[in-house]
């Protein structure tokens, strides 16, 4: 596994101390203690109504050192440098301690909107497939350095053949330079044997037999030079043999390892297919989930308005029952009184005639009454 390069790794020893240079013209600070730190570790930890994620260590640049009247606030540098990159760190007061902006760094709050069942199995998901991704690049690195590793001990054994190759060409040279010194000797030998048939055997028997001595010497020299010669060139082609397999065998590791670095692969793209998925699973069932919702109201708009157009309705058939009602009444009672008025006019007329002979004064009165 390649160790990161920018994973500093936080500890109270090893704080970033002040120097002279850093604190120029700045105003003397008290130093924070351990117990400080403690104590504002606790109490941000007892805050109730948030969850903390821990995001690892950060990285405090050292334009954190700044005087309190040339930090400027998150707004302006917001509204003020759109061409910084996104990437650096909000500026932190000189008065306050690298701890304490580092543990504020680390945590970070998140409001608990309880979400469903399935949002919380997706990033469940999407948190697997992420932890899955990273073990796999950590393996590809490692295959990376396998397969570097092995292509170095190939360039090796390359160098090696080639080495061997030198020496097998200048021990052919030698082999060739020692034939042609015996083909030299042999004719030296044959021109001797010619002399020595052409001159005085008893004067020149010893100088031949000494020349031909040395001959014979130089020739078992130079055979001996050709076994070890033909020696070295076995031993060479062996080792010539030995060198090519264990090239195969190189090849052969570093093309399994190109096939599982390309297995890793298709794994790490089969993973994040199945994040994104998840992602858009997620998103279509809280699309889904606000529909619903706008279904609901709207439902609940329209029963609401249903039950009053109920109520209406029901209202205006009672007032309408009830007015039949009353207007029922009223012709009954207007037919009794029509009634009671036809009695009253016949007794009347019964009356007018009985006492036209009482008087007309009395007639005239009661028909004036009931008119």
């Amino acid at each position: 596994m390649v160790p990161s390069k920018h994973s500093p790794t936080p500890c109270s020893g090893s704080l970033r101390s002040y120097t002279e240079s850093d604190n120029d013209g700045q105003e003397v600070v008290r130093v924070r203690t351990s117990c400080d730190d403690a104590r504002y570790c606790d109490k941000k930890l007892s805050a109730p109504c948030s969850i903390s994620f821990d995001i690892g260590p950060a990285y405090y640049p050292r334009f954190l050192q700044k005087k309190s009247w040339e930090i400027e606030s998150p707004e302006e540098s917001e509204s003020g440098s759109t061409h910084e990159p996104s990437n650096i760190s909000p500026i932190v007061s000189p008065l306050v301690s690298p701890l304490t902006s580092s543990a504020e760094s680390m945590t970070c709050t998140v409001s608990n909107q309880g979400p469903s069942q399935r949002d919380d199995e997706s990033i469940t998901e999407i948190d697997e497939a992420t932890q899955r991704k990273s073990d796999l690049r950590e393996q590809l690195e490692m295959e990376r350095a396998k397969s570097s590793a092995l292509k170095k001990e190939r360039d090796d054994a390359v160098l090696c053949a080639t080495d061997l190759k030198t020496k097998f060409d200048i021990v052919e040279k030698e082999k060739d330079d020692a034939e042609k010194q015996l083909c030299k000797t042999r004719q030296e030998i044959s021109m001797l044997e010619k002399r020595r048939n052409g001159i005085f055997w008893g004067e020149k028997s010893a100088l031949v037999q000494a020349e031909r001595d040395q001959a014979i010497t130089r020739e078992s020299d130079s055979l001996e030079l050709k076994q070890k010669a033909e020696k070295e060139r076995d031993d060479a082609l062996e080792l010539v043999t030995r060198v090519y397999e264990f090239q195969k065998e190189t090849l052969e590791e570093r093309n399994e390892a190109r096939r599982i670095a390309l297995k890793r692969l298709k794994e790490t793209e089969q993973a994040e297919k199945e994040r994104d998925e998840a992602q858009r699973l997620a998103a279509e069932s809280s699309k889904q989930t606000k529909q619903a919702q706008k279904l609901e109201n709207e439902a609940e708009v329209r029963v609401g308005k249903l039950l009053w157009e109920k109520l209406l309705r029901e209202g205006m058939q009672k007032e309408r029952d009830e007015a039949r009602r009353h207007l029922k009444e009223a012709e009954q009672r207007c037919y009794r009184w029509k009634r009671e008025l036809d009695l009253l006019r016949e007794e009347i007329e019964e009356m007018k005639g009985e006492n036209k002979k009482r008087g007309w004064h009395r007639t005239s009165f009661l028909g004036a009454l009931f008119d």
